[in-house]
């Protein structure tokens, strides 16, 4: 079947949340929503389209080293083992 894709295997889990492939895809979007407060997908969705990451700032500074090609320092001692 040109055109068409494909999975190599499909997780029986996924195939018992429906009967046809639009169930399935509409309980799983549900089931991925869920998982992710209201106030989530709105930090989410302003900071995609700002151009802005979200998380801590350990998060940031490691992203901004790999577009910028610098190392980040990370601590040689476990702070919360002193």
């Amino acid at each position: 079947m040109e055109g068409e894709f494909s999975w190599p295997d499909i997780d029986p889990c996924y195939l018992g949340l429906g009967i046809s492939d639009s169930d399935r895809a509409e309980r799983y979007r549900e089931f991925v929503r869920s998982a992710i407060p209201v106030g989530e997908w709105e930090l989410i969705r302003e900071a995609l389209q700002r151009g802005q990451l979200t998380g801590n700032n350990r998060f940031a500074n490691e992203v901004e080293s790999i577009i910028l090609g610098t190392a980040v320092k990370q601590p040689t001692e476990c702070v919360q083992c002193r």
